[in-house]
């Protein structure tokens, strides 16, 4: 191996281990949001008037929100990774605003 190869290999042994430890910082406040928002949602479709409207009017969303409600803690990277979808789903889940809005939406209904 070349002087230069070994360069170039401790480089990028350095930027892994800088997006390695970037990671981990983030890591536990990651983990507090998604407990956060599971319980959130957890809450949310075992309302029957909130499961009602969304297997109505959003049924990719509740079936989305299922899946996160339903999550494992020790599998939850794996399993978040698994569904493109749910990402998204999660995020608007933990939008107030747009959480707000779909109450909104919602509590204006009578049906």
């Amino acid at each position: 191996m070349t002087a230069e190869a070994i360069a170039r290999m401790e480089r990028e042994l350095s930027r892994l281990q800088e997006a390695i430890s970037s990671i981990q910082d983030s890591y536990g406040q990651d983990h507090l949001h998604l407990t956060v928002v599971k319980g959130y949602l957890r809450k949310l479709i075992t309302n029957d008037r909130v499961a009602r409207y969304l297997e109505q009017y959003q049924p990719e969303l509740f079936v989305e929100f299922q899946k996160i409600a339903e999550m494992t803690s020790a599998g939850t990277a794996g399993e978040a990774a698994r569904w493109g979808g749910s990402i998204a789903a999660m995020g608007m889940a933990a939008n107030p605003s747009g959480a707000h809005q779909a109450g909104r939406v919602f509590t204006g209904r009578t049906d």
